[in-house]
């Protein structure tokens, strides 16, 4: 009796988690979407990455994923933690 439960248990979970991602999908597309475009221009990420070379190296890019640039990009050395200062002037 309990692995007849368990694989109707089973077979209820299959069914609920193929349905419900598949109508809430193009409502987390729209999302996705207004929210990109928000963020699109505003500000960098700084964050570390391994390069095409292999090497970790630190890389900016828009909030949006685009625009990505190899700000370290050398083989000689692993770069895998940013620090940024700010400038303060009077």
């Amino acid at each position: 009796m309990q692995s007849r439960i368990l694989l109707a248990l089973a077979h209820t979970a299959i069914f609920f988690f193929l349905i419900v991602p598949a109508s809430a999908q193009s409502d987390q597309a729209d999302e996705s979407l207004k929210l990109r475009e928000e963020v699109q221009n505003r500000g960098w990420l700084a964050y570390s990455s391994r390069s095409e070379n292999g090497t970790w190296d630190i890389f900016l890019s828009r909030p949006d994923g685009s625009q990505r640039q190899n700000i370290t990009n050398s083989a000689d050395y692993e770069e895998a933690a940013r620090a940024f200062l700010r400038l303060v002037t009077n």
